[in-house]
């Protein structure tokens, strides 16, 4: 979460999409309130014009209304990728662009939700990839994820 903090949306040369904007996806299986901050944040970063899509599990009992809908009234197209009995599972984020004043790509991947009891209670794992091409690893999967998954409107 602290890397959003530090993005600026006009991406470093080799970095983010070919408009030249910072590129920010997002999986993430549950998201509960407490992190309803970063769904803010996303909204905030795309209306600087950063490049931010979502998908979210919608079905996940600890998904919440309040996020979703802050997700659905954002300025980016957010999917639930619950849909026909599927439901991803992934806990994602990628960024490529410029983070900190640097052209970066980054890559945060392991069994952390964006939930209260994940990061105040449990023992997550999160690992983080700084590597173009593992950011585009993500690109690929984020569209395989989305080609089954349905936009929320």
């Amino acid at each position: 979460y602290s890397a959003l903090k530090d993005v600026n949306c006009a991406a470093k040369k080799g970095y983010g999409n070919k408009q030249g904007r910072t590129v920010i996806r997002v999986m993430m299986s549950i998201w509960d309130k407490d992190h309803d901050d970063i769904a803010n944040l996303l909204s905030a970063l795309s209306k600087k014009k950063c490049d931010v899509s979502v998908a979210i599990a919608t079905n996940a009992d600890k998904t919440d209304g309040g996020v979703l809908k802050i997700l659905k009234n954002a300025p980016f197209p957010t999917y639930s990728a619950s849909v026909d009995g599927r439901s991803m599972h992934s806990k994602m984020v990628g960024i490529s662009g410029t983070v900190n004043g640097r052209g970066q790509a980054l890559v945060y991947d392991g069994s952390l939700n964006f939930a209260a009891r994940d990061t105040a209670k449990n023992d997550e794992i999160v690992l983080l990839n700084r590597s173009l091409p593992e950011f585009k690893k993500l690109l690929s999967a984020f569209a395989h994820v989305k080609k089954y998954s349905k936009k929320l409107a």
